[in-house]
């Protein structure tokens, strides 16, 4: 659903990952939000080791 979602919402220059990030935490919070803070600090970890590569194309 997220990937889906980042596909049909994709905007040049952004890093895909920031709204598929979002839209990953947003659909959590939905189920339950210990389940969204959760995501949120895995994605975090992910984003220490990995950040945000924006205006790469």
């Amino acid at each position: 659903m997220a990937n889906d979602y980042e596909l049909e919402h994709r905007k040049p220059n952004e890093d895909n990952r920031r709204q598929l990030f979002a839209k990953l935490i947003k659909l959590m919070e939905q189920l339950d939000s210990k389940f969204a803070q959760w995501e949120k600090e895995e994605l975090d970890k992910i984003l220490e080791e990995s950040p945000y590569k924006d205006n790469l194309h």
